[in-house]
């Protein structure tokens, strides 16, 4: 937003949802934005400035094509973060609450915020029909004696825990509190777009070869993901005495497959 708009606007932003609500969007040419820079002033990178700059010293640009190419910038530029305003997941109501569940904020937020927000997530799932009323009334009174309790709350290292392993292992929320542990897994479970969808199918492209069966097509996305997730590369992997027994017995276990899929 930095490279059309204003700094003293940026500057006066409070919380992320601030930025989905900036008044930046006024049809060009319709209306002054008071919240915009000039087209003269946007930011349109260096190499840009500096091709510009050459085209007009040799004459082969006008000083109005260059208002123009800063303009039809500038345009582009607000359509771009228009989109990214319009599919920002801040707007949705359960992702600009979902900070009840964050350790660090939890410690930091007054109690009332906490209750409120957790309220919000209970009143959004009671609507969609995915919580009871009454399941959402204990779950927020059960949060409520947390947040009272929350200076004896265990430290959280985002580098090196998961939040599932603290709210359900190391809090115990899903034995003490029943339906606060519903809300949380509900909650830790939220999808968060198709990209992880959408990357699989590239993973797919790279993985499948020649007359390659389905089940060999799921053996090598299985092992795949493993070695993503841990960060692993071939060379990393141990060679176990579990792995290597594994390897021996591949070729009878593929005899093995073969006779019973003859069977059936």
């Amino acid at each position: 937003m930095a490279l059309v708009v204003k700094p003293a606007i940026l500057s006066a932003v409070k919380t992320p949802t601030d930025y989905t609500t900036l008044d930046i969007l006024l049809p060009i040419g319709e209306k002054e934005n008071q919240n915009l820079l000039l087209a003269s002033k946007i930011t349109i990178g260096s190499a840009a400035e500096a091709i510009l700059t050459q085209l007009v010293r040799e004459d082969r640009i006008t000083s109005n094509e260059v208002r123009v190419f800063r303009k039809s910038a500038q345009k582009f530029t607000l359509k771009i973060l228009s989109k990214m305003c319009e599919k920002n997941p801040i707007n949705y109501a359960l992702v600009r609450n979902a900070n009840c569940f964050d350790p660090s904020y939890i410690k930091t937020a007054s109690n009332s915020t906490l209750r409120s927000k957790l309220k919000s997530i209970g009143a959004k799932l009671v609507s969609c029909k995915i919580m009871q009323p009454d399941e959402a009334d204990k779950a927020l009174m059960q949060y409520s004696e947390l947040v009272e309790e929350k200076e004896n709350l265990p430290p959280f290292d985002l580098s090196t825990e998961r939040l599932d392993t603290y709210f359900f292992e190391n809090l115990q929320i899903g034995k003490k509190a029943i339906e606060l542990g519903e809300m949380a897994k509900l909650m830790f479970t939220l999808g968060h777009g198709q990209a992880d969808v959408e990357r699989g199918f590239s993973i797919n492209k790279t993985t499948i070869k020649t007359n390659q069966s389905e089940m060999s097509l799921i053996s090598r996305r299985l092992i795949k993901d493993h070695m993503n997730s841990h960060n692993l590369q071939p060379h990393t992997v141990p060679a176990t005495k579990e792995i290597l027994f594994s390897i021996s017995q591949s070729n009878k276990k593929y005899k093995e497959f073969l006779a019973e899929n003859k069977k059936n």
